[in-house]
């Protein structure tokens, strides 16, 4: 298109000439969507951010050229403003005409080196049209074709899994990580909706765990932001794009502030957000979420679909750092060094998933929730330590709530509880079908009293 002089100087035929520029035999061209331009990888079978001062800088190669104005040929002067008109039109050049993101529609699936493996484990030609955002390096073998071959024999691999975990559970603690993986790389984690919390003190593995699973996910698909941080503007649209949320260290003091908007990201619902420097976006996060911590986190408004959105793996054994096993970032080597073998093991473990169609939760993760529960909600913390029933007793025996109230809070700021409300209090005892009576004088009767021990 610099070859020759332009018919016109028009910034929205030069723009249509620049888009023309970038479409090849196979690739489809650029695309705008969510605030940026992405560009199709042919080699890689994914598409890819496009940095905008590449394309400034094909616009400025327009600079010198001539272009006709009637009968006379003048040179192009391309100030600032005038490349900027024409990357505006760009924009507009390559929205998708629907006006629906497409990636928001974009089938679940693996993008390969040798193709791309769909959610029915297909192995297709990777193809534009599958809009991929991230694809792995390297070929797919399935994981029996790799066991016959002797490849996962004194692999770090086996070495790693095969020493983290004991006891009953420990093949079941493998298989919801590799669960958890698969959902992160093929972009259907939101139809699962449970974000991936390892549990256990310090030198347990649970940061080489994290180290495999960032490493396993293409650089550019990684972001690190807090559930605490995901109602911000800015830090909520670094998920835009992206296939895993990690952090590997979350506060145990710092509570979530709003569990409505953390359950609608783990959900994938649509929300909106804004980068730097740029107008809102609205998108449905597509991540997988992994934290990793020391203790049980805290909670400002705990209910049932807060905990239902999280998958608890407990590390309980001695530390790990100090076993024959430890190697020295043996999580990143696992995932640089012998990707072809996790990738095999997480898909294996993705056929159980996509066939269950839920993650099978081992009963150790039901007894760390109940834990959860009451050191998260002090309401219920209290209920069940300071409180016996009146169980066959006359409702005027019955604890009334300000008396309750008042005993609460005294407990719950000696214990270093987060402290509720007066509403919240009432709200919280009822959710957990404490009965109540309500006198001719409109006061509250509660069937619990404060045990003598309290």
């Amino acid at each position: 298109i610099f070859n020759k002089p332009l018919d016109r100087l028009c910034h929205t035929h030069m723009s249509t000439l620049l888009a023309c520029s970038y479409r090849g035999t196979a690739n489809p061209g650029l695309l705008y969507d969510r605030g940026k331009f992405w560009q199709y990888s042919v080699a890689r079978g994914a598409w890819y951010p496009w940095p905008e001062f590449r394309i400034l800088h094909r616009i400025g190669m327009w600079s010198g050229h001539l272009y006709r104005a009637g009968d006379k040929v003048q040179t192009i002067t391309l100030a600032q403003r005038t490349k900027e008109s024409i990357m505006s039109c760009l924009r507009t050049e390559c929205m998708p005409r629907t006006g629906r993101s497409p990636f928001d529609d974009a089938p679940a699936g693996i993008a390969f080196a040798n193709g791309f493996l769909t959610l029915g484990f297909v192995l297709q030609p990777n193809k534009p049209e599958n809009y991929a955002q991230w694809a792995l390096p390297c070929d797919y073998i399935p994981k029996a074709t790799l066991v016959d071959r002797g490849k996962y024999d004194n692999s770090l691999f086996s070495q790693y899994w095969n020493s983290i975990f004991t006891g009953p559970q420990a093949t079941a603690k493998r298989q919801l990580i590799g669960e958890h993986m698969y959902a992160a790389l093929a972009g259907c984690g939101p139809l699962y909706h449970r974000a991936l919390l390892l549990l256990g003190p310090k030198g347990t593995g649970k940061s080489a765990c994290l180290d495999m699973y960032e490493h396993l996910v293409p650089k550019g698909a990684v972001c690190n932001v807090t559930p605490q941080q995901m109602e911000n503007d800015y830090h909520g649209a670094e998920l835009i794009g992206k296939a895993l949320n990690v952090c590997h260290e979350l506060s145990s003091r710092e509570a979530i502030p709003d569990e409505s908007g953390w359950k609608a990201i783990v959900n994938g619902e649509r929300i909106t957000r804004r980068p730097i420097r740029q107008a809102p976006i609205s998108f449905r996060p597509r991540c997988q979420h992994a934290f990793a911590t020391n203790g049980h986190l805290r909670i400002k408004n705990p209910s049932d679909a807060y905990f239902d959105r999280w998958v608890i793996v407990a590390f309980e054994g001695p530390s790990w750092r100090d076993t024959d096993s430890a190697v020295m970032g043996i999580g990143q080597k696992i995932a640089t060094d012998e990707l072809c073998l996790l990738a095999a093991w997480v898909v294996d473990c993705g056929r159980s998933l996509v066939a269950r169609g839920r993650y099978d939760l081992p009963d150790e993760h039901h007894a760390q929730v109940s834990a959860w529960r009451l050191r998260g909600d002090s309401v219920r913390a209290w209920v069940s330590e300071c409180t016996d029933t009146c169980a066959g007793q006359p409702a005027s025996r019955w604890g009334r709530l300000g008396d309750l109230f008042t005993h609460y809070t005294g407990w719950a700021r000696a214990s270093g509880f987060e402290l509720a409300n007066r509403a919240e209090f009432k709200s919280r005892l009822l959710s957990q079908g404490v009965l109540y009576k309500r006198s001719a004088g409109s006061r509250l009767s509660i069937k619990h009293t404060p045990n003598k021990a309290a």
